[in-house]
């Protein structure tokens, strides 16, 4: 466990201390936390597994698959730290605590967040897997020289141009 679970399971460990009429009761605070803790190690278990898998399938997209799957275990450690502490306090709050987590974790927020887990995981890992994949460094460097070839029709000044083109073909793999 990281630092921040550490610090965050003390805590949880202690308002499930805190006004704790009987044994009960206690067990009832207690369990709701063990079951957070378990089903977080199960989330990251199970996203690993999922990106392992999907990269062997497609090793070509693999920034795009890390960058997606890092924001949706993000997202689901989150939502499930929601429902901990929820359950957790619901004793203390008559189940109030219970229906506010139920909201957060209802299926418009949800739907946001797991289109913008796929926002970031194709325009971050997208980019990633252009700049590693060598087939669209030629495919840069040819759009380049089309470009040169039509604007020097034109009479327009290309130096620049040339010379990102330059950058670019000395950045194309050697064979």
């Amino acid at each position: 466990m990281v630092a921040p679970q550490k610090y965050l399971l003390a805590v949880l460990s202690s308002l499930a201390l805190v006004s704790a009429s009987d044994d009960l009761e206690l067990h009832k605070r207690q369990s709701a936390l063990l079951n957070g803790v378990q089903g977080s190690v199960m989330n990251s278990r199970q996203q690993l597994d999922k990106l392992n898998a999907e990269i062997r399938q497609h090793p070509e997209h693999a920034g795009a698959m890390i960058a997606t799957t890092f924001a949706q275990a993000t997202d689901s450690q989150i939502d499930n730290a929601i429902n901990t502490v929820a359950q957790a306090l619901a004793p203390l709050t008559g189940g109030l605590s219970v229906a506010v987590g139920q909201a957060i974790l209802g299926p418009f927020v949800q739907s946001v967040t797991d289109g913008a887990e796929v926002l970031l995981g194709n325009l971050i890992g997208g980019t990633i897997d252009l700049v590693r994949n060598p087939q669209m460094i030629v495919n840069l460097s040819r759009s380049y020289s089309n470009l040169i070839s039509q604007a020097g029709r034109y009479n327009i000044n290309t130096s620049r141009l040339e010379s990102i083109q330059k950058q670019i073909q000395n950045h194309l793999p050697k064979h």
